[in-house]
């Protein structure tokens, strides 16, 4: 909980000389500090950052070369955050920090328009205060007129400015968004596209448009809804945490053919174009693999046809009831530190539904996760997982989680986006081999430019996001990692980043099957 600073007033006596004394009040506040310490990653490839330059108030520290920083003497209080590196939109978070509060991470994500320099200066060019600029890259754009940028703290604009924005893909990566779905006030929405802009000057301070000003945005459409002609524009309140209703856009078509909703906003922010959802009420239960309730594991609803996650928290008996969009299907997993359920399709009407059984998430701390995710087209993609025994889990052998080979696909996705989850729930002695496979055998977007993403996670695993760094070609294969796990359930993850003609030159590294398997046993 955020809590404000309390100031002590002490009374000091004061003893006078000359053989005479006298007494007064005076009040000396008492300010109290603390250290804020963290992370900052790479939000596309989970990689630490080094050399960010992460600013609280008037300290300042800099990333090491894993991604860690720490701020000392940081005065309690409504403090703001902005967290900069080249290469990447810039992060501002305004947070109340108490002497408790805890390390805070940051997740960057890769800037796709920057006001830069040529090649023979800085990265950034410095755009003088009384020039218009115009951001764009594909079909996205931020145009913001001359003299209309001002300090969010009310101070005078130093030098000069720095804008950039990044495009946040909510069909493809709905984890993305910043803060989430939630509407301050209440609520939850779905988005059709959006936007996260920022704007520094040289001091290295907040900019926002001045009052009365605005700045025209086209932000590309990316959903897995059905478009509709205007759509209320949101912005993004970092106090709050939440978003907040403000105008509308129209849905137009850029002279590329490429579909973008065009509006105006009236300050710097991300920017989301979306509806507010209609939701109903989905509960349930959460239990580990022992059969004990669960408190306090996160409850996710990710839309299957439509661009938003809500999220609930299970309660000490470890039931939960989650939001989620009427009419509708989605996916629902459970979270409980590294540890995660399997997916479970769930189809909603307009009245409140219950899951007939508890999701159910490991008792195991050497447990792993594949998550799948991909884009609008090759439709159907697959995932591959062979055993070291020589068991292969795929859509046609889905495995199981309560009985061997203790791994399981949880969903065959076959409508584009995914995600296909793969659990490894008790892990074998030997080599993990994972691939994907372009099951729609379409080219024209192939794989590579989908584009492909798996996150793998685990207990004994740095969480990462593993794409493809090269083309497929004419290949419809991607043998993506090895896991090898030693007999003490370490697990050791091995990039194989291999592209093969097809999914039987991936199950020709099936071993010879072993009814017996060995299975690791951690101290």
């Amino acid at each position: 909980m955020k809590r404000l600073l309390a100031v002590s007033i002490a009374a000091v006596l004061l003893a006078g000389c000359g053989g005479s004394s006298s007494s007064s009040d005076s009040t000396t506040p008492v300010v109290q500090v603390t250290n804020l310490s963290g992370q900052v990653l790479n939000k596309e490839t989970l990689e630490p950052i080094a050399n960010v330059t992460v600013k609280v108030n008037d300290k300042v520290a800099t990333t090491d070369n894993q991604g860690k920083y720490s701020v000392i003497g940081v005065n309690v209080g409504a403090s703001t955050i902005i967290v900069t590196a080249p290469g990447y939109t810039t992060q501002v978070l305004t947070q109340t920090l108490s002497a408790n509060t805890n390390g805070i991470d940051f997740n960057l994500v890769p800037a796709d328009a920057t006001v830069r320099a040529p090649a023979s200066e800085a990265i950034v060019v410095r755009v003088p205060v009384n020039q218009a600029i115009n951001l764009a890259q594909q079909s996205a754009r931020v145009s913001i007129p001359a003299n209309s940028l001002v300090r969010v703290d009310g101070r005078p604009v130093v030098g000069q400015v720095n804008v950039q924005f990044s495009i946040i893909d909510s069909a493809q990566e709905p984890e993305a968004m910043p803060g989430g779905y939630q509407i301050v006030g209440g609520g939850w929405m779905e988005s059709f596209g959006a936007l996260s802009i920022t704007a520094l000057d040289d001091s290295g301070a907040a900019l926002t448009l001045a009052n009365g000003q605005v700045a025209n945005i086209r932000i590309p459409v990316s959903t897995r809804g059905n478009l509709q002609e205007t759509m209320p524009l949101f912005y993004f309140d970092s106090v709050r945490n939440g978003w907040v209703q403000s105008g509308t856009s129209t849905l137009t078509e850029n002279s590329d053919g490429t579909l973008v909703y065009v509006g105006t906003i009236d300050r710097i922010a991300p920017w989301n174009a979306d509806l507010v959802m209609q939701t109903t009420t989905l509960t349930g239960c959460v239990q580990d693999t022992n059969g004990t309730r669960l408190a306090n594991a996160i409850i996710s609803g990710d839309g299957i046809d439509y661009s938003s996650i809500t999220k609930a928290k299970s309660d000490a008996q470890g039931n939960f009831s989650l939001p989620v969009r009427t009419s509708s299907s989605l996916y629902v997993m459970a979270q409980s530190g590294t540890k995660s359920s399997e997916a479970q399709k769930v189809t909603t009407t307009s009245v409140a539904s219950n899951l007939s059984q508890c999701l159910v998430v490991s008792a195991q701390n050497n447990s792993v996760t594949m998550k799948l995710t991909w884009g609008s087209s090759p439709e159907d993609v697959d995932a591959h997982l062979i055993t070291p025994n020589g068991e292969e889990i795929y859509y046609n052998r889905q495995g199981s989680l309560t009985s061997q080979p203790y791994a399981n696909l949880d969903v065959d996705d076959v409508t584009s986006f995914g995600p296909e989850v793969t659990t490894i729930r008790r892990l074998q002695v030997g080599i993990y081999h994972y691939g994907i496979n372009n099951y729609s055998e379409t080219l024209e977007p192939n794989m590579q430019q989908s584009p492909i993403r798996v996150e793998l996670a685990g207990a004994k695993l740095t969480r990462r996001i593993i794409t493809p760094t090269v083309s497929d070609g004419t290949n419809y294969f991607w043998h993506a990692f090895d896991l090898v796990v030693d007999a003490s359930c370490n697990v050791t993850y091995q990039p194989i980043n291999k592209w093969l003609v097809d999914v039987q030159a991936f199950k020709a590294l099936t071993p010879v099957y072993n009814a017996n398997p060995q299975y690791c046993v951690a101290p």
